[in-house]
């Protein structure tokens, strides 16, 4: 069945039309499309409970009584839906903000519980790992100071050990020095010097009995010091470690020359009964000690005789050193006299040469002055001057060269260009300067120099004149009548 009135205007004329297209609006409610807002196409009855469709869907109208009674003019919506829409509209905003902060609230929470989870669960871990580096440090400590401990346990056994074995040691060797063992080593001479040995010098090499006692004192000491601490987590120093092993190893080394030397004593003592002797022993035999002491007293004397006799050695050995001495100083003091008069003899020689020389050396003087006198009245005799004119004569020709003043001839170049030589070569040179006419101040020979040997009287005055230059020439400097 169609209801009445579809398709009614605002106007309230009802007319028929052609069946529009429908939509649907926002509250489930079907309009035209293009038809206005307020044209409503539903038909809807309002029952106590509700509204529900009626009719048709496709075409539905609502009554205009229905609508005035819900507070709505006809072809709006209700007031109430728009109330309802915004309240669940509004509800469902709170909800969404309401669900986001416990959201957040909660996932705060969360986060809190497991730091505070974590923060508890990392203080239970320190506090468990201070608890087992609190036992490991205990355990650590109980460990050393159980081997500290155990160290000194051995130290004091080794140390009291060496100290009773030293003790009954000395007693042994004390009662060795007067008992039949004793006398028994004393009737073999050749034992007696190992016995002084051994008292002397093996038996010494023991550790002293005050050493002993103070190192054991010293270990128990420590003992008595961490005996109190122990169980705690006191960790004994490492210097108290290192006294308690030098003093376990400085009393097994105490032990090795403790039986070393109760070997020596036990060797000593076996060997006495070994060895086979004439000697008998008796009570009234010598003891160890009595042996030992004779032994001491002639080794003493000996070494008094040899120091004795080493003296007269000595004395003797000086008096031949002083025999020599004083026989070499003799012989160097004789010496040292021949040598002194060996030195005046030279030294009187050298005075008498020397005084010998002087007389010979003024007879020469005296003997030069003479000749030289004798030469001087010569070179100065009209006639030698007069051969030799062309030599003495002063003038400016020298030998190819002019000098400044008019002085004779040159001793010295005559000599350099060989006219003093003997023989023809200076002859003819001698010749040559005498005749040389670039010389136009002083007398020239009429001679050639290479023809005056065909000419026996030019030769003569030619070796007459060369003889009297060598002759005359260093008086004739001295005289100024060459020059030099």
């Amino acid at each position: 069945m169609r209801p009445e009135g579809f398709g009614a205007q605002a106007g309230g004329q009802g007319v028929k039309t052609k069946r529009p297209e429908k939509t649907e609006t926002p509250f489930g409610l079907a309009r035209p499309r293009g038809a206005p807002a307020k044209t409503q196409i539903a038909e809807v009855a309002i029952s106590p409970c509700g509204r529900e469709r009626l009719g048709q869907p496709e075409k539905t109208v609502m009554q205009p009584e229905l609508l005035q009674r819900n507070g709505q003019k006809p072809g709006g919506m209700p007031s109430y839906v728009i109330l309802l829409a915004t309240l669940v509209s509004a509800l469902v905003v709170i909800g969404v903000l309401g669900f986001i902060v416990y959201y957040l609230h909660s996932d705060k929470k969360i986060i809190e519980r497991k730091l505070a989870a974590l923060e508890t669960q990392k203080q239970r871990e320190d506090l468990e790992q201070k608890k087992g580096a609190e036992k490991a440090k205990l355990t650590l400590a109980h460990n050393v100071q159980e081997d500290v401990l155990a160290q000194i346990r051995v130290a004091t056994n080794i140390l009291t050990k060496l100290l009773v074995d030293s003790d009954q040691l000395h007693e042994e060797a004390a009662a060795l020095r007067t008992n039949d063992l004793g006398r028994g080593v004393a009737l073999h001479s050749d034992l007696v010097p190992l016995a002084r040995r051994f008292y002397q010098s093996e038996l010494r090499e023991i550790p002293p009995r005050e050493e002993v006692i103070t190192r054991l004192q010293a270990v128990r000491r420590i003992e008595q010091q961490l005996l109190p601490q122990r169980g705690t987590a006191f960790n004994p120093p490492p210097d108290v470690v290192v006294a308690a092993r030098n003093a376990t190893s400085w009393g097994e080394q105490g032990q090795l020359k403790l039986a070393q030397v109760r070997q020596s004593l036990n060797a000593l003592v076996q060997e006495s009964k070994i060895k086979v002797t004439s000697a008998r022993l008796t009570p009234a035999s010598v003891t160890l000690d009595t042996a030992v002491t004779r032994l001491n007293e002639q080794e003493a004397n000996m070494r008094l005789r040899y120091q004795e006799q080493k003296a007269d050695e000595t004395r003797a050995e000086k008096i031949v050193a002083d025999a020599q001495r004083e026989a070499d100083a003799i012989r160097a003091k004789l010496r040292e006299e021949q040598a002194q008069a060996e030195r005046n003899r030279q030294e009187r020689e050298a005075r008498l040469k020397v005084e010998e020389t002087k007389t010979q050396v003024a007879v020469q003087q005296k003997e030069d002055e003479a000749r030289t006198l004798v030469l001087r009245q010569k070179a100065s005799d009209p006639a030698v001057q007069a051969k030799l004119a062309p030599f003495i004569t002063p003038g400016y020709y020298q030998f190819n060269t002019i000098s400044s003043e008019m002085v004779p001839l040159s001793y010295t170049r005559l000599q350099n260009s060989g006219a003093l030589n003997p023989g023809l070569t200076g002859w003819q040179k001698l010749v040559s300067i005498a005749s040389d006419s670039k010389d136009r101040v002083r007398p020239r020979w009429k001679m050639i120099p290479r023809s005056f040997i065909k000419h026996p009287d030019q030769i003569e005055t030619i070796k007459e004149a060369q003889e009297l230059l060598i002759e005359l020439g260093p008086v004739l400097v001295e005289m100024g009548l060459l020059y030099p």
